[in-house]
């Protein structure tokens, strides 16, 4: 079946738009063991985006699509206001196998402080989603930007903390 996946493209402005892989309608509920993995990045200027979008598209895309660990994931881009966000939804431990080698392993090790350098702003963030739900846009964007692990001129100034969800709060 992943074989089949396909990544779905969609202008939402002049300059930005979204990739989809996957239906968030066939995920009402996450499963139990869910990763949810965020980046969100600000300010990029256009050659960081040229460079990261070949990256992706050469390198990154193709292998995602067919990674059995890989439930979902929601792109975000805009060459105007030079943010990026990525939202991917992982079976289990999955991801860390997926961001730590092969293609994405080399491009994390060699590329991230060129693509998150000079006056970027980044943010990366994987969580368990208590709630068992994908994060919106604005969520996700919220979640990396409170909680995540913090990227500024293309180095790292904070680590990640878990999110804490107004329901957990409460118990």
């Amino acid at each position: 079946m992943n074989a089949m996946r396909a990544w779905k493209r969609e202008q939402v402005s002049r300059y930005g738009g979204m990739m989809r892989l996957g239906e968030r309608a066939d995920f009402p509920q996450l499963p139990a063991n869910a990763l949810v993995s965020i980046t969100h990045g600000i300010n990029m200027k256009l050659h960081q985006i040229i460079v990261s979008t070949l990256v992706n598209e050469i390198f990154i895309m193709p292998s995602l699509v067919r990674n059995e660990n890989l439930l979902y994931a929601e792109g975000h881009g805009n060459l105007v206001s030079g943010e990026s966000l990525l939202i991917t939804v992982w079976r289990g431990k999955g991801m860390i196998q997926f961001r730590d080698h092969g293609s994405h392993g080399w491009a994390k090790e060699r590329l991230t402080r060129f693509v998150f350098g000079q006056d970027v702003i980044a943010w990366f963030l994987t969580y368990a989603p208590k709630d068992h739900c994908i994060p919106s846009a604005e969520e996700a964007r919220y979640l990396a930007e409170a909680f995540g692990k913090m990227m500024v001129k293309g180095s790292f100034v904070r680590s990640a903390v878990r999110p804490v969800f107004v329901n957990e709060a409460q118990a």
